[in-house]
């Protein structure tokens, strides 16, 4: 049985199996990319499928330590 919660006894818990779910990387780095456009494609796919799994839309990507290195995919607080 497929189930989208976990359940609360850890007896239920341990019983449980994860399933795994594979998708294609890429080559390069996204080190410093300031633009969604910008990303490799399959970087895109990646975060849009973590997205649908998550039920929650990814709004900022970070790319590197500093502020200024990230992707705003979308504003955070609409």
């Amino acid at each position: 049985k497929v189930i989208d919660l976990l359940p609360i006894g850890a007896d239920d818990v341990a019983r449980c199996e994860p399933i795994y779910e594979t998708m294609p990387g890429w080559e390069g780095t996204t080190f410093r990319v300031k633009r969604w456009e910008d990303l490799p494609v399959n970087a895109q796919a990646y975060l849009n499928r973590l997205e649908q799994l998550c039920e929650v839309p990814i709004a900022i990507v970070s790319t590197g330590p500093e502020r200024d290195e990230t992707i705003l995919k979308q504003h955070p607080f609409k």
